[in-house]
């Protein structure tokens, strides 16, 4: 049995209804539900409504709403989503505090040559080219209101960055002193997770519209 348009659509209104509203996470479970209520319907002849109930209840401990600092404090998120986002945050702190510690080492090896004026001016330059380029990112997703959990995170990242640089701004030109390289280096290691973060928002869109 395939599924109709309109059952496809009421498996979409109940995982809104349960905070599904990422786009990734609505699509992989959808998959999910639907291919096994056709499942349910083909081989033990339930009803639509039937194997619906059957599967929801299955998912029933995945779907529950919850609350996480570590995440978000203004918004509830299934646990299935509260899990999988935490393994990704301990993923992107991992590699974050690995470029970051490469990199104070870097410059506490060279620590004479980061001293020099022209190289301070490089670093700001660098640190602001990033954090523009993270700007228009930033402002492509918000272009589309479809938000995937990627595009979240990025969003996530892109505030702190946002942070690290003005911090870094200020300390130039309203205390008349150098930016601190450890700023710096904050952009700079956030900005290849942010990058992944952009890619796999695009991927989900496309696939949208490919179905």
């Amino acid at each position: 049995m395939k599924l109709t348009p309109a059952q496809i659509s009421k498996i979409d209104d109940i995982l809104g209804y349960h905070g599904l509203h990422f786009l990734d996470f609505k699509l992989e479970i959808k998959d999910h539900i639907a291919t096994q209520i056709e499942d349910l319907c083909k081989n033990q002849n339930n009803t639509f409504e039937e194997a619906l109930t059957i599967v929801l209840k299955a998912w029933e401990s995945s779907l529950v709403l919850k609350e996480s600092i570590w995440i978000s404090t203004k918004r509830s998120f299934s646990v299935i989503v509260l899990n999988t986002i935490k393994k990704r945050y301990i993923y992107y702190n991992s590699i974050f505090l690995l470029v970051f510690i490469v990199l104070s080492i870097f410059y506490f090896f060279n620590m004479e040559e980061f001293e020099t004026t022209n190289i301070k001016n490089i670093m700001f330059v660098t640190s602001t080219v990033l954090f523009l380029f993270l700007s228009s990112l930033q402002y492509l997703i918000s272009l589309n209101k479809q938000e995937t959990s990627y595009s979240y995170e990025f969003s996530r990242i892109y505030k702190m960055a946002t942070i690290f640089w003005f911090f870094d701004v200020a300390s130039y030109f309203v205390r008349g002193i150098y930016p601190n390289i450890l700023w710096k280096a904050m952009v700079v290691a956030y900005f290849p997770i942010a990058i992944y973060c952009f890619i796999k928002h695009i991927q989900f869109k496309k696939r949208l519209n490919i179905v």
